[in-house]
């Protein structure tokens, strides 16, 4: 159900959190706000007839400072519990600049819905360790009952290790036919329009994949940069399977698309 976080995932995982670190300044968010955020992107995917294939949950931060690598451990096993997962070794054993655990399982009170859970420490050069907490649920087929189970499980357990976790939410679906550019743009744009949103920036365009990155009012969090942002949309045809696949994240989009 859900793959191995490869490197293209660390990469856009840590983008992702860098930016969300160096501009949300002092915008605070509690997980309940994160969570009707989520409903309203469902409603938008709705209003525009896209059909959800997925809701992907993803929370990352830095959690910890340890003095030592050995310390990493203890944090290791807080989250094998919490999450009934084995983390595993996934870095060089004998790379101490960083140091990597990962593990993924199938929920079993969540149908069609797995957690990978990733644990990395980073060497800085005052002698400590950085623990960076990266974490996806994904729940295939999602809608609104599914959805909320999802994000409580997770927001849950997160909450015994983190005051108030930030969960942020992508939504992925799709149109089952080709659409090209302008009409791909004219569903971004009904989604910001129904979201009450104005489009910020008009983010990339390229052969195979657009996006549109904007503001609304409805949401509850958002990021400072020469505006304020909290939609993003990205949108791709894929050939094999004739379908036109939608993403939208907010504050940012955090997952692979």
């Amino acid at each position: 159900m859900i793959k191995k976080l490869n490197m293209k995932n660390w990469i856009v995982v840590f983008i992702s959190m860098l930016i969300l670190i160096c501009f949300y300044g002092d915008n605070k968010v509690n997980a309940e706000e994160y969570k009707q955020d989520g409903l309203l992107l469902l409603d938008a995917f709705e209003g525009s007839n896209i059909k959800v294939d997925k809701t992907i949950l993803n929370y990352n931060d830095v959690l910890k400072t340890y003095n030592q690598y050995s310390e990493l451990t203890g944090l290791k096993t807080e989250l094998e519990r919490l999450f009934s997962i084995d983390l595993i070794l996934t870095s060089e054993t004998d790379n101490r600049e960083v140091v990597k655990y990962e593990g993924k399982i199938n929920i079993k009170n969540l149908p069609e819905t797995a957690i990978q859970v990733g644990l990395v420490g980073v060497y800085h050069e005052n002698d400590t360790y950085q623990a960076h907490i990266i974490i996806f649920l994904m729940s295939d087929h999602s809608n609104k009952e599914t959805y909320i189970r999802s994000f409580n499980y997770l927001m849950n357990r997160l909450k015994k290790i983190t005051i108030e976790p930030e969960i942020q939410v992508n939504i992925q679906g799709a149109i089952n036919k080709n659409l090209n550019h302008k009409q791909q743009e004219n569903v971004m744009q009904g989604i910001f329009e129904q979201l009450g949103g104005t489009t910020a920036s008009g983010g990339v365009k390229e052969k195979n994949m657009i996006s549109l990155t904007g503001y609304s009012s409805q949401l509850h969090s958002k990021i400072q940069s020469n505006e304020p942002i909290n939609i993003q949309i990205a949108s791709r045809y894929s050939s094999w399977n004739d379908r036109t696949t939608f993403t939208i994240g907010s504050p940012i989009i955090s997952a692979e698309y």
